[in-house]
Formats: C-alpha cells, structure tokens, sequence
C-alpha cells in the first residue's frame, strides 16, 4: 500500500470548512506544510497556497467537494483542470466518505460527482475514510467512485471499552442535565446536541447562567462565528458547545469528557458521529 503521506501533493476532500481549518493547522503544527482553500480563504492566501502547490513544497491540501467540482464561465472543471496540469496530485484522499451514499443522512450531492477523479487521475491511488459505512455503503462507494480494486480495512468495532453509555428517561431535562455536568469538575470539555438552533441557544444561556461558560453553534450562524466557536472549544476558552449535529464531526479534540443528548438524534449515523466525539484516556491493559 502507497505511504499516505507521498512525495507530491495529498489532495484531502473533506465537506466541512470546520474540520478542514482544524486539520490543516494541526499538520503545520507538527511541521508537515499543509494547507486548505474554501470559502474563507482569502485571496492573497490562495495565492500563497498556488505558489506551494506549484513549487511541490505543499504536502496536502484540504478542499471541499464543492470547491473542487466548481466550473468556470466556459463550464470546465478548472479547480481540476489546474491540480492536473499545473500540480503534482500523488494521492487522493475522501474524508467522510459515507457522504456518497445516497441513503445516507449525511449525503452530499457533490459526492456523488467525484467518479469524475477516477478520469483525471486514473494512476492515483484513492483512499476512502469513514466510521459509519455499512458493508453495502463500502461497496457504493467504491462503485460510486469507479473504484475497481479495492482493500478494505476496519480500524475497530464501535464498541469502545473507555467509553460508557448511559441512556435516561426523561424526567426534568434541565436538572437532569445540570447533575450529569456536575459529576465533571468545572471547565471540562463537552458537547451537548440538541435537535433545533432555538434550544441550543437556550440551554447555552441557560448554562453560562449558572456559571458554566458555554457558547451555541449552528448551521446558520455566520462563518466568522463558527470559527470563532470552533477556535475557542478546541483551545479551552469555551468548555461547552451547545449545537445540532452540524458540530463536531471528525474534530480532533483530546479531552472532551463528556456528551450528552438532550434530544433523540435523527438516526443511527447521527448518533454514532455524536457519540465520538467523546474522548478519555485508553486504559493500559
């Protein structure tokens, strides 16, 4: 199997800006150049981000389907055209790979429009990356994407022995919640999903009322504001995020101890990508 980090150029196709921002730092933290360009990339760092990719010195980028499918005025692929003829693409790499199954809840029309790399890049090895996909999906995937020799691996199971689940009835929500929070000492790290923007906003208040500092994040908050939310959990500055299930998922996150839904998620594979968000330390064995 090729090393994932190649001579040339990683190209990581991931749906969520959020996501994109976290990893890319977190690879220029540990010295590997990295780089991502969405809609909150501003010009003169675009620009910087092309110089590397056409210098070879950039070892992955991060881009949303979106971005890589958009066309130009003459309706040519030119995100691609440009990475094919002006890049060195060695390996492909699609995050959240569960988006191309139409079935799925978190399906993405635009996944389903990257067979096309298979076209433009049919040397490359491409690399697909999920923790929801059933065996059925595994196999959408690779036929969605024109993937025709294929190796599977499964990580683990989702059973993990460091993680406790415990399922309520519901009673008093509120004082229910506010007792499992209180088993943690103050200031530590956790979700809380809730199915609509208006309770996640109210319970946000309601907990930095009584002295828990929290913040609320949603899809339609604006860009800045994800981001500032995104930025200030991941650093400690807000201990607890209230959201919808347009938060989290696949944030690297070490220490958050504790996830609660306030409401029955929407299915299964929402439930699981909730879930993991959850982190402990691995107990030696």
């Amino acid at each position: 199997m090729p090393a994932l980090l190649s001579e040339g150029t990683t190209l990581v196709i991931n749906p969520f800006i959020s996501l994109q921002l976290d990893q890319s730092q977190d690879l220029v933290n540990r010295g590997i150049n990295a780089a991502c360009i969405n809609s909150t990339t501003g010009k003169k760092e675009t620009k910087r981000i092309y110089t590397e990719l056409e210098s070879r010195r950039l070892k992955l980028l991060f881009v949303a389907p979106e971005t890589l499918l958009k066309e130009n005025d003459y309706e040519e692929k030119y995100f691609l055209d440009y990475l094919l003829n002006e890049c060195n693409i060695t390996h492909i790499v699609l995050d959240e790979a569960h988006g191309v199954v139409e079935s799925s809840q978190d399906f993405r029309p635009k996944y389903k429009q990257l067979g096309i790399l298979r076209e433009y890049f049919p040397n490359i090895n491409i690399t697909c990356l999920t923790a929801t996909a059933t065996p059925s999906d595994v196999r959408e995937i690779a036929t969605s994407l024109g993937i025709q020799d294929t190796v599977t691996l499964i990580d683990h199971d989702l059973y993990r022995e460091n993680l406790h689940y415990t399922v309520l009835r519901k009673t008093d929500e509120i004082s229910q919640m506010m007792g499992l929070i209180r088993q943690f000492p103050k200031g530590t790290s956790g979700l809380i999903y809730c199915n609509t923007k208006d309770k996640c906003k109210q319970v946000s208040e309601y907990l930095n009322r009584q002295g828990f500092k929290s913040d609320f994040f949603y899809s339609t908050i604006s860009k800045k504001e994800k981001e500032r939310v995104l930025q200030e959990f991941l650093d400690g500055t807000i201990p607890i995020v209230c959201a919808t299930s347009a938060f989290g998922t696949g944030i690297n996150k070490s220490n958050v101890r504790f996830v609660l839904n306030l409401d029955t998620p929407s299915g299964i594979s929402d439930l699981l990508q909730q879930v993991g968000r959850s982190r402990t330390r691995w107990r030696n064995k």
